[in-house]
């Protein structure tokens, strides 16, 4: 039955996500700080970060629509509330769905360089994301290294241009807004508000092995890996993984947090893995999970 659901992009199952994807926001990642605090404030705040985080979805699903070739499945709809569901309990904010809008874009701009000869314009494109990223965070720097594998497709000398003239048009955006006033000046990394929260043992442990299953389930299925294959989207998916790990075992403060970062990539992997799979199997699946958060949800209330 969820499966049927899904497994076509359609106007049902993208209504179903945003449902599913705002009571997730608004009983586990809306905070209402004081009592004088109403619903509908947090209703609010609640239905303007599903809205952004609709806005990923449907670039994803509108971006294949319009490139069938791309690898993105119809199952995204289901798996964005489904890695949402998973991610710790106030631990998914307004500037973690900025950053996953610009991990959706950067993937798109990969993925569609595979299968083009000339990708100066994706490099292009995907410099100046991956710039806006570093000046958010400079630990996402490590992305660049990622364009120079488009070498072979491309002069060097185009490359190198591609890549550092977005670099330089957004550290003189930088530098001219300084200029203009101090009311407008950027610092660089972006201060935003570091409000964490006590994480329980049974998040992490039911996060981690969430991400657990559905990486085994894409090693052990030909299909998945099939899907999935061999990249330059994949590849970026990869270093995102890499920098969440990175994230997670850093001491210093960092704009973003571990599941931020992680979000995208385990929502792609939940998706690759239903596409390959029953409909009595993917039911069976969400079913359990649900199951797994509620089971976690009640260990944590005592």
């Amino acid at each position: 039955m969820v499966a049927n659901l899904f497994r076509k992009t359609n106007l049902t199952s993208v209504l179903l996500s945003f449902v599913g994807i705002f009571l997730i926001f608004f009983f586990f990642h809306t905070e209402q700080k004081t009592l004088s605090d109403s619903l509908f404030k947090k209703g609010v705040s609640a239905f303007g970060n599903s809205l952004l985080l609709l806005l990923a979805l449907l670039i994803l699903l509108y971006s294949k629509n319009r490139d069938q070739y791309l690898k993105i499945s119809s199952f995204t709809t289901l798996s964005f509330p489904l890695a949402l569901l998973f991610v710790p309990s106030q631990y998914f904010r307004l500037e973690g769905l900025l950053v996953n809008i610009l991990f959706v874009l950067a993937f798109l701009n990969l993925s569609k360089s595979d299968r083009s000869n000339i990708v100066l314009k994706s490099v292009f494109n995907t410099a100046l994301i991956f710039a806006v990223l570093a000046f958010l965070d400079s630990t996402f720097s490590i992305l660049f290294f990622l364009l120079f594998l488009l070498s072979q497709k491309a002069g060097a000398f185009k490359l190198l241009v591609a890549i550092t003239s977005p670099i330089l048009i957004i550290f003189f955006l930088k530098e001219t807004l300084n200029l203009v006033g101090s009311s407008l000046a950027w610092q660089a990394p972006w201060q935003f508000e570091n409000m964490y929260y006590q994480i329980s043992s049974v998040e992490w442990i039911s996060f981690l092995g969430v991400a657990l299953l559905f990486l085994a389930l894409i090693f052990f299925s030909k299909g998945s890996l099939r899907k999935i294959g061999f990249s330059f989207g994949s590849i970026f998916l990869l270093a995102l993984i890499v920098l969440g790990i990175v994230y997670g075992t850093l001491e210093k403060e960092n704009p973003f947090n571990v599941f931020e970062i992680l979000f995208f990539p385990l929502a792609y992997l939940i998706a690759t893995v239903f596409e390959s799979q029953s409909n009595a199997k993917i039911s069976v699946i969400v079913f359990l999970l649900i199951l797994v958060k509620g089971v976690g949800f009640f260990l944590n209330m005592h």
